[in-house]
């Protein structure tokens, strides 16, 4: 096949690629908001479905990605973006996991306690927005020229938010570690909020490494 041809053909893949990545974003977006709005536990098979609509769309990227014969944007980054899009969706999964599972357990415990019940609620609410906010940033793929400012502002956004989760996991940990010297709280629980936070937190760490790519891409075109 001549240079044309492949350039020609590469040029209707970049378009499929872009759209796969969009799309990606678009299902972790869907699935923070159900996680948010849901009744905890109640929706984990629809998260399970989200996710594994993104994991094929992942697979599509890859297997795009080697075929195309000149990519709009550095292969690797391509590559890398897909992956972080994909362990925010696979992150989410886990949280719903461990609500099925230990759902009860969990609500039994935080809604007892006003701060952890506070601290907790945030954090879903940052893993939302910090989708929300990827999303947008992932559309501008479609962009002729993406707008480096646009993806550094979303940057920032980003990467406060993740700080905040840190800290919020940090001081969660504080309150199971006092509320377990007072013996209102047992080892098994101690261990099941914690580890329900610190998987909430990841998803924020995978947030932000996407708007890092994002902000990459940008800048290197």
């Amino acid at each position: 096949m001549c240079v044309m041809w492949k350039c020609l053909l590469s040029q209707g893949k970049n378009t499929e690629c872009l759209s796969h990545l969009s799309a990606i974003a678009r299902i972790n977006a869907d699935t923070a908001n159900v996680l948010l709005s849901g009744e905890r536990g109640a929706e984990c098979y629809l998260i399970h479905e989200l996710v594994r609509d993104a994991g094929k769309r992942v697979d599509d990227v890859h297997k795009l990605v080697n075929e195309i014969f000149i990519t709009s944007i550095d292969r690797d980054k391509i590559i890398l973006l897909a992956q972080k899009l994909d362990e925010t969706a696979k992150g989410m999964r886990k949280v719903s996991d461990l609500i099925d599972v230990h759902g009860d357990r969990v609500n039994g415990i935080i809604t007892k306690h006003e701060v952890l019940h506070k601290h907790i609620e945030r954090l879903f609410s940052m893993v939302n927005d910090m989708s929300a906010e990827v999303y947008e940033l992932v559309t501008l793929l479609a962009s002729k020229h993406i707008d480096v400012q646009r993806c550094e502002r979303g940057r920032v956004i980003l990467r406060k938010m993740e700080h905040e989760a840190d800290e919020i996991r940090k001081k969660v940990e504080h309150i199971l570690v006092a509320e377990e010297r007072r013996g209102t709280l047992d080892t098994i629980g101690f261990i099941v909020v914690r580890d329900y936070v610190a998987l909430l937190e990841k998803c924020t760490d995978h947030a932000n490494g996407c708007g890092k790519v994002m902000l990459a891409i940008a800048q290197g075109g």
